[in-house]
């Protein structure tokens, strides 16, 4: 039952990238718009109640980031527009990461799900 969770919270968070990652093309994409201001999402995240642990020192620490430019001043052109270009590519290159590893994670999900279903 529990792998099922786990492809449940990969699809979430898949969807979750790449919405994300569509909010930021129609960023730049609105880059020359007087009056646009950016929009984003919140960093995907999941509370299920249970406590998480660093248990390496290669893991990330709890709490993580907002995002890859923590503190970042927005500059708003004399014309309204906040859209900084830089910060939109590097939003969309962090989405299409995540997107990237809940893919993976949703595959090897389904993997060991199949197998287990295999040996029975």
């Amino acid at each position: 039952m529990e792998n099922l969770a786990i492809l449940s919270l990969a699809s979430a968070a898949a969807r979750h990238a790449s919405y994300r990652q569509s909010l930021a093309a129609a960023n730049i994409a609105n880059a020359d718009t007087p009056g646009y201001r950016p929009v984003d999402l919140p960093v995907f995240s999941v509370d299920r109640g249970v406590p998480l642990r660093e248990t390496r020192a290669q893991h990330v620490p709890l709490g993580g980031s907002a995002g890859l430019v923590p503190g970042l001043m927005v500059e708003v052109l004399p014309d309204g527009n906040a859209v900084t270009l830089d910060v939109e590519m590097a939003k969309a290159a962090e989405a299409e990461l995540r997107h990237d590893l809940a893919t993976t994670i949703w595959q090897r999900g389904l993997g060991l799900l199949r197998m287990a279903v295999a040996n029975r």
